[in-house]
């Protein structure tokens, strides 16, 4: 019987405002659901031989004192000797549930006397989702901007009322417990430098899956280029990277459902449920193979979205519409279905056929194939009219299969360019240190040149890294690419030189 929760949706980041003269206010849940608390904790930088206050003050933004949340005001001393004040702010569940959307308010810490100047922070609440939903945690780095903050809970809103049945909760060493997926979030592209604006626009990317017969991510990372944060459709943006890190299209249930099975480049979906959805929308224009993929744009864009051509606007097509919204249509609930996630087909948004070809602008399309891919989309409302359109671009990008770090006695890693995988192959380098008389073993899979200058620094492994070598081993699926290594095992010693 599924664990029943008071609240499933819960987005937690830390985020540091540092105060001049030494205090840091730091919210512990920075998006939360109507009903639950706004927790804060307050730090003193440096203890005090005298006693210091603050006033603490809750203030509307979007969201109003009273109905949405509880007004706050009060002193808070720290005596000598304390460094650390925690408190929180109580949000309100609708008197009668309604579809609101997500709402904020800030927080100010103001140093009695004024000096020095008030530190603030901010909160975003989203709707109260019933028990037993599917939940979507966000972990965002320092750096991660509030319009990001609120598009992320606005896009995982959309997709937690399309899947409502939870998953088998997963208990990782690393990650500790997560139910049902975590999202990590950056300011900046997965792939490393921005290109632009208007280009490769954010990036998404699976980095985990469960072990059952569905295959579906538990652990995935998305990266917004910071030239794009202001773009207006950025909660569409997060919407389309949030489906690629749900597992479209890497998860075991896309892939056993595609013709031909098992290929790299496949051309149709053949999913029971996404194909039934899709003869009653087409009727005769329906292909008898089944839903369409995408098989134009180069790597990155072909064989891991809906056929642009076909579907038009569709959020998970591969390519910038101008001209329209960009709907999650009952194709995608249905092959999320098929997928073997818990869907609601009501949530579906209205959605028609193209009845026309448009001519779109496509930008920032990215995708590869295969586990730990890299997807980016832009989605942008209508703000263009269709006559100024006169051109077709396609941005593409380097096809990079999944770098892999595995261990004799720990799970592999996926390595990338972020934070946590960095701190993983850190310490899973500290920890096999102790072991194998003093020799670390390990075998790396599909790693790119770049790939190796990260991990070497990541590591400590010495400059020797030219002579590595690679072997004719490939991974299951997948053929050798020019310029990847598959199976590799090399041994450094503690100090990082290559033996």
């Amino acid at each position: 019987m599924p664990r029943r929760r008071n609240h499933v949706f819960s987005l937690e980041t830390l985020e540091r405002r540092d105060c001049p003269a030494g205090f840091t206010l730091t919210p512990l849940n920075q998006i939360v659901s109507e009903g639950n608390s706004a927790d804060f904790e307050l730090t003193l930088d440096a203890v005090s031989q005298v006693p210091e206050s603050v006033i603490v003050t809750s203030k509307s933004g979007t969201a109003i004192i009273g109905s949405d949340f509880m007004q706050r005001t009060e002193r808070i001393t720290f005596f000598p000797g304390e460094t650390t004040k925690n408190f929180s702010v109580q949000t309100l569940r609708d008197p009668v549930e309604s579809i609101e959307g997500a709402e904020n308010f800030s927080v100010i810490v103001k140093p009695l006397g004024g000096t020095p100047s008030e530190i603030s922070s901010f909160v975003v609440i989203n709707d109260y989702v019933p028990p037993l939903n599917f939940q979507i945690d966000f972990v965002f780095n320092a750096d991660v901007p509030e319009s990001l903050v609120t598009a992320s809970g606005l896009a995982a809103n959309l997709w937690q009322s399309v899947i409502t049945e939870n998953l088998p909760e997963v208990t990782s060493g690393i990650f500790g417990t997560i139910d049902d997926i975590q999202i990590n979030v950056q300011l900046g592209l997965l792939s490393g430098d921005s290109d632009g604006d208007g280009n490769t626009l954010a990036q998404g990317q699976p980095l985990l899956f469960r072990t059952d017969s569905t295959g579906l991510p538990y652990l995935a990372q998305i990266g917004v280029d910071e030239a794009d944060i202001s773009n207006p459709a950025l909660s569409t943006i997060m919407a389309h990277e949030i489906g690629h890190c749900l597992g479209f299209p890497t998860s075991r249930g896309w892939e056993n459902n595609v013709i031909p099975l098992g290929s790299d480049a496949p051309t149709n979906f053949t999913g029971p449920k996404a194909v039934e959805q899709y003869n009653l929308l087409f009727g005769t224009a329906a292909v008898a193979a089944g839903v369409p993929i995408e098989q134009d744009g180069g790597d990155g864009t072909a064989f891991a979205h809906w056929d642009d051509a076909t579907f038009g606007n569709e959020l998970m097509t591969g390519t910038l519409d101008f001209t329209s919204t960009n709907p999650l249509s009952v194709i995608t609930v249905g092959a999320f279905d098929d997928m073997g996630y818990g869907v609601n087909y009501d949530a579906a948004q209205p959605y028609s056929p193209p009845t026309t070809t448009v001519t779109t602008i496509g930008a920032g399309i990215s995708n590869t194939l295969g586990r730990g891919i890299s997807n980016a989309v832009a989605t942008i409302p209508a703000v263009i009219p269709p006559t100024t359109i006169t051109q077709t671009t396609i941005s593409t990008s380097k096809r990079v299969l999944p770098a892999r770090i595995t261990f004799p006695d720990r799970p592999s890693i996926i390595l990338s360019e972020n934070n946590a995988s960095r701190q993983m192959v850190r310490s899973a380098l500290e920890i096999n240190s102790g072991l194998h008389e003093g020799v670390i073993a390990f075998s790396l899979h599909h790693l790119s040149t770049k790939q190796r200058s990260i991990l070497a620094a990541w590591a400590s492994i010495g400059q020797e890294t030219q002579s590595f070598t690679s072997s004719s081993m490939m991974s299951a699926g997948h053929g050798p690419r020019p310029g990847f290594f598959a199976n590799e095992i090399f041994h450094i010693d503690v100090h990082g030189n290559l033996l």
